[in-house]
């Protein structure tokens, strides 16, 4: 004889959906800015037409900063933030771009309104292809991280992944 689940039977008001309690990027308030040539100076361009876009942005499912630093059409380097990490890319008109050797030369993310936990971790994902990018290169704190380029030389098409724990 089969069992009968008498609770079935009952009018069920409301379930409530399960939300992932999962600390993540979406939705957040960040602020980035291109440093150089040190880690307290803001880049906000020069002469030669290089630009850096320096601001709050919200994180959603577009890449939030498509050009953190460019130089009209010779090359660019843009930001998407994932629910877990940052996906850096870099594109060339055709030759490989050096990065200035300096005491720094980079991007700084900030969780400046506080809103995400501590961050407690970052690694770099196996799909980066960025060439000479080691941890030794990345700094972070509870709600900053310091991500620096200096002396790297990119090609269109390569990526810096990284993921960070919360």
């Amino acid at each position: 004889m089969r069992a009968h689940d008498h609770m079935a039977d009952a009018a069920v008001e409301h379930v409530p959906e399960l939300v992932s309690s999962s600390p993540s990027f979406s939705g957040a308030e960040l602020f980035q800015e291109w440093l150089l040539p040190n880690i307290t100076t803001t880049y906000t361009g020069d002469i030669s037409g290089a630009v850096a876009a320096n601001g709050s942005f919200l994180v959603g499912p577009l890449v939030e900063v498509p050009t953190v630093l460019g130089l009209q059409g010779e090359f660019n380097v843009s930001l998407d933030v994932t629910s877990d990490g940052f996906v850096i890319d870099f594109t060339t008109k055709g030759d490989p771009v050096n990065f200035n050797i300096l005491d720094f030369n980079g991007v700084h993310v900030a969780d400046d309104t506080g809103s995400l936990p501590d961050l407690t971790g970052v690694d770099i994902a196996p799909d980066s292809t960025l060439g000479g990018f080691d941890s030794s290169r990345i700094t972070w704190g509870a709600d900053d991280v310091w991500i620096d380029f200096s002396g790297l030389v990119f090609q269109s098409g390569d990526t810096l992944h990284l993921t960070f724990d919360f």
